[in-house]
């Protein structure tokens, strides 16, 4: 037998191992590593600058809205804590709504009389939590302190810009 041993043997030994290791691999769910002359994908970018109506500032814009609405409803020139919590809350609401609603949302939150909502006294957090309701009161008229709509706040708009024209609309009443 010679010193150098049979290139059968270390062909078969390397062959098994390579089945085992892909067997391995099969129950971990590891994908095999792609040979190098594939073409590497580059990683997609973030949607979120896509999704964005406010702009890049639509953050700031939200709580911006906050505050005003806060310091009417406590009348005082103090600011409420906004921290990295809620800085975070923000940037993730802000594409939800224009930029011209969130005024009108949160002085609808500041408005409304839930015993809840005094507890917490009206945080940013609390107004994250309950964005629906407040959103469904304003769109129901229902428990709305404003006694106002989208569709009154859209009517307003159209009077204020001219866009209306005193023309009927389908279902306006005559008078």
């Amino acid at each position: 037998m010679s010193k150098k041993g049979r290139p059968d043997v270390y062909l078969d030994v390397l062959l098994r191992i390579e089945s085992l290791l892909k067997q391995i691999l099969f129950h971990l769910e590891i994908k095999p590593i792609p040979p190098a002359s594939a073409p590497i994908k580059p990683k997609p970018k973030s949607n979120l600058a896509k999704n964005e109506k406010n702009g890049p500032q639509g953050a700031q814009l939200v709580i911006a809205a906050y505050i005003d609405a806060w310091q009417e409803r406590f009348k005082t020139n103090a600011r409420p804590r906004i921290g990295s919590i809620e800085a975070g809350i923000a940037k993730r609401i802000a594409p939800m709504y224009p930029a011209y609603e969130w005024p009108i949302i949160f002085q609808a939150y500041m408005q409304m009389e839930d015993p809840w909502f005094k507890t917490k006294a009206y945080d940013f957090v609390t107004a994250y939590e309950n964005l629906t309701k407040i959103v469904l009161a304003l769109d129901k008229g229902r428990n709305n302190p404003l006694e106002r709509t989208w569709e009154d706040i859209v009517e307003e708009r159209e009077r204020e810009r001219g866009d209306d024209k005193g023309a009927l609309r389908i279902g306006d009443e005559e008078t």
